[in-house]
């Protein structure tokens, strides 16, 4: 067997002349211990940056005022709203909701207002919301959905730990919630979820009653994930944007495993499961420091690029009613006023003969009907040939239409 040594780093290294070891152990064991060593503390540790360390990845940011963290969390739910409607999460009418607890006024939590569309959502449409269900003064002056203040209000009573809470009616989620069971961890990204998830077994029709969203929060517990049966996802999070994240890793999980276990059902066989080891191992990679947080900075970035930032939701212009606007404007010099009465002049006959455009001004009543036709063809080509040629200044002049020295780029 290759023997390694493990030093008071516990780093493995090959055993070398000089070198004292601790432990000898075999290649095995090694991997073994080394699955079980202790899990990095530092969000670093999942990127490489450059040799001198001064790269360094975005973390949460601190905050010089409340007033300035507030800002924040609100441009980044109302960004977590726009990611959800264009994933797809805010088609059932009005249910689904996120909240995020205020940093200013701890008691009170932020949520949208009912019948607005996520895809919609800006800073200015979040509504406030005090411990009673009351709309605070303090944000935009709209009802809410009375269950997501059910909800919502019981998880930040029953989690201080927790600021924000995601829930969503979404296709695969509502799909899987109908099994009335956990997800399997049988891929990496389910490794979120280890050991972080629970089912709310009840179904007692849309939650409006504060006793029904007590059940919910204490069928939570201390996850971040709440399959609610027969009804749809909820995830917690420390940020709105840990929250939202977890929404999506969730309900893609959910298809993932919809797909797996229609696959090797018609096999007659099962799924392969993570070992538990490595699943908590992976658990607590995928979830230590700001890891989720930094999960949904490309989402954020996306949405703000897509929306124009966040105040100011910009829609597919009209292009029909562009081309009218070009169309109607007016001249706006003496030149180009000019210009316009030139080309938009459609000479008469007797001007076109005049300047033997026009041979004559009939056709020979003795030609047939397709030649009569040619012809005619013939000197409407002549016509528009005029009418469409922009003469250049020089022979403006000398047409007397312009003075000496007017025209464009001339003046």
């Amino acid at each position: 067997m290759r023997e390694y040594c493990t030093c008071l780093d516990s780093t493995f290294l090959t055993m070398a002349p000089g070198v004292t070891a601790t432990t000898t152990t075999t290649v095995e064991e090694a991997v073994v211990r080394d699955r079980k060593s202790a899990l990095p503390t530092q969000i670093s540790a999942v990127a490489r940056g450059d040799a001198a360390g001064k790269l360094k990845l975005p973390s949460y940011p601190a905050f010089a005022t409340k007033e300035e963290e507030r800002t924040y969390v609100k441009e980044h739910m109302a960004a977590a709203f726009r990611w959800m409607g264009k994933s797809g999460y805010g088609l059932e009418g009005v249910a689904g909701h996120i909240s995020i607890r205020d940093p200013i006024l701890r008691d009170h939590f932020w949520l949208n207002p009912l019948a607005k569309h996520f895809s919609l959502m800006r800073t200015s449409d979040l509504v406030l919301v005090d411990h009673s269900g009351n709309v605070s003064p303090h944000g935009n002056q709209a009802v809410i959905n009375a269950a997501a203040f059910a909800i919502h209000s019981e998880i930040h009573r029953a989690r201080p730990d927790v600021d924000a809470a995601c829930h969503a009616h979404s296709i695969h989620g509502k799909a899987f919630a109908a099994l009335g069971r956990e997800l399997d961890i049988i891929t990496q990204d389910s490794c979120h979820f280890w050991g972080d998830q629970a089912v709310y077994d009840s179904f007692g029709g849309v939650v409006l009653a504060k006793e029904e969203g007590e059940r919910v929060a204490a069928a939570l517990g201390n996850n971040r994930l709440c399959i609610l049966q027969n009804h749809g996802l909820l995830t917690v999070g420390k940020t709105v944007d840990e929250a939202a994240f977890l929404f999506g890793a969730a309900d893609r999980c959910c298809q993932a495993q919809l797909l797996a276990d229609a696959a090797a059902g018609g096999r007659g066989g099962e799924t392969v499961k993570i070992g538990e080891e490595e699943a908590k191992l992976t658990h607590g990679q995928l979830t230590q420091g700001d890891v989720l947080w930094l999960e949904f900075q490309p989402s954020y970035e996306l949405m703000e690029y897509e929306s124009k930032g966040d105040t100011q939701h910009q829609t597919i212009p009209n292009q029909t009613a562009q081309l009218q606007s070009v169309m109607s404007a007016k001249p706006t010099s003496p030149v180009e006023e000019k210009l316009d009465a030139f080309l938009s002049h459609r000479p008469a006959e007797a001007e076109l003969k005049e300047k033997n455009i026009l041979k004559s001004s009939t056709l020979p009543p003795t030609l047939q009907a397709s030649e009569a036709d040619l012809k005619r063809h013939q000197l409407e080509d002549k016509l528009n040939e005029k009418v469409l040629h922009r003469p250049a200044p020089e022979e403006l002049e000398k047409r007397g239409i312009l003075e000496s020295g007017e025209g464009p780029g001339r003046e």
